[in-house]
Order: C-alpha cells, then structure tokens, then sequence
C-alpha cells in the first residue's frame, strides 16, 4: 500500500493525463476489466470531455481526476448528455490533498452521456480521464 501511496504522489506531481493514464490503468480501472477510455483533458477551471464513443445503457461511467488549487474552490464533476442535461456524480468543497480520485455513476441514471463535466473556480485545475466499463463489473464490488 505505502508503495502505491508514493507512486501516486509522484503521478499528482507531474499532473499531466501521460503521467495519470498508467497509474489509473494499474491501480483504479485493472479491477474493472474490460474498460474504455472516452477522453482526457487538462483543465484549468471549468470544462468538458467529450466522449469518444456512446455510452450503453448498461454501462458506468467513471473518471480518474486529480484536482490541485491556489485557492480552496469547490468544483463538481458529473455527466452531460447531448440535450445538455447533466448529472453530479461528486461534489467537494475543495481539493482533496495530493491525491488520485475516483468517481463513477450507472449509465441509467443519465442515459446517452456525451461529456464528462467539470465546474470549477478559474483558481483549480484538474487532470481527468472519463473510462466506461460494463455495469455489472461493478456489481461485485
């Protein structure tokens, strides 16, 4: 555990989607096999990865983030479908230390996501990867 502790204090100090990918791929996603990556970004402040493929109905969606800030924000991270509904799937009041972060919602609870979103104050910047995995991966968990 302390390994991986320090690997993934070494991935948030790089704090690029190169540097997050093997570390989500190793650590967060290798339990939900087989998966997809739908997109990356790095953002600073508020945005949007859209989708690279649909989303089934039967699927998760899940993003692996980091979030570091200048000053203490909350930001929320949710999915927006095509009719520019959108859904939280977490909320914070701030960033949560040097640390990699996971979330993830049932496809079922917003069906057809085209993006995975982010609002967030122009003071927070965030690394995410938005991945789709078959919802009854999960089941066992």
């Amino acid at each position: 555990m302390a390994s991986q502790e320090a690997e993934s204090t070494q991935v948030y100090r790089k704090f690029t989607v190169d540097a997050l990918r093997p570390y989500a791929e190793n650590h967060t996603m290798s339990k939900y096999r087989p998966h997809t990556e739908l997109g990356s970004a790095t953002l600073h402040g508020s945005g949007d990865v859209t989708f690279s493929q649909p989303v089934a109905d039967d699927d998760m969606y899940f993003a692996v983030f980091m979030c570091k800030e200048s000053k203490p924000r909350p930001y929320t991270i949710g999915v927006r479908d095509a009719d520019g509904h959108s859904y939280t799937i977490l909320r914070q009041d701030a960033c949560v230390g040097e640390a990699v972060q996971g979330a993830g919602l049932p496809a079922t609870r917003l069906k057809h996501g085209t993006a995975m979103t982010v609002e967030a104050a122009d003071t927070t910047d965030i690394v995410i990867i938005a991945y789709k995995f078959k919802a009854s991966l999960a089941d066992g968990q």
